[in-house]
């Protein structure tokens, strides 16, 4: 018997990545019932007693399923990938081979996420002892790592040729990328991956709420492969 999730309780942001990879691990599992509670990061909703009484770093994603706790994004989607492997979409291949591969990309993925978020921060300006020489150092890291990753994706996913929880945890940093101006066009294979999964239910129906009501951001604009 399926299990519906009614036991979850989840506080997400919009437009972070780490959310947004538990919200279609959530809806491929087909836990319907989550409960699934939208913080304004703004208004520091994040950092209210009611996060900070399961997380204490006060920060998004913060879960739980019943008496367990995880505050990481990517424990939380293998926990429930794992826990919740006989309903949904099967995102952890049955073979050794693929599925070690799985395991090794998700935690890769975290590479490329924080290069992205070092880079933009700049722009922000929330690091402001930035110079010229170290953003262009960090443009060099970011496109490097970029291309590791169109090497990866040959088939429009990560391993194999189903929808596993790599792809689930990457299509979030991708689409980070490109709300921000990055012209994916520049490597084929993430195109394609962006393209074909951005129609998927669980990415579609969960797609950040702000960024459909306002335009993308043009500080990757410059970024040339």
């Amino acid at each position: 018997m399926s299990n519906d999730g009614s036991n979850i309780l989840c506080y997400w942001g919009s437009g972070s990545a780490p959310s947004w990879r538990v919200l279609i691990c959530i809806a491929e599992k087909k836990l319907i019932k989550a409960n699934l509670k939208l913080l304004s990061m703004s208004d520091k909703e994040h950092k209210s007693s009611d996060v900070l009484a399961i997380n204490p770093r006060g920060q998004v994603p913060t879960f739980k399923d019943g008496a367990v706790i995880i505050n990481e994004s990517i424990g939380i989607c293998q926990y429930l990938a794992e826990t919740y492997a006989d309903q949904g979409t099967d995102l952890l291949p049955k073979n050794k081979k693929d599925y070690a591969l799985v395991l090794q990309r998700i935690h890769e993925i975290q590479n490329l996420y924080i290069r992205g978020i070092t880079l933009s921060r700049y722009y922000w300006k929330k690091k402001p002892h930035y110079t010229e020489e170290i953003v262009n150092k960090k443009k060099i890291e970011l496109i490097d790592e970029l291309n590791l990753w169109e090497s990866y994706l040959d088939n429009n996913f990560l391993v194999g040729t189903n929808f596993s929880l790599a792809d689930a945890c990457l299509f979030p940093v991708i689409a980070y990328m490109e709300r921000l101006g990055f012209d994916l066009s520049q490597l084929s294979n993430i195109s394609k991956f962006y393209q074909l999964h951005k129609k998927r239910d669980s990415i579609k129906n969960s797609w950040p709420p702000h960024w459909k009501e306002s335009k993308n951001k043009t500080i990757f604009k410059d970024l040339k492969i």
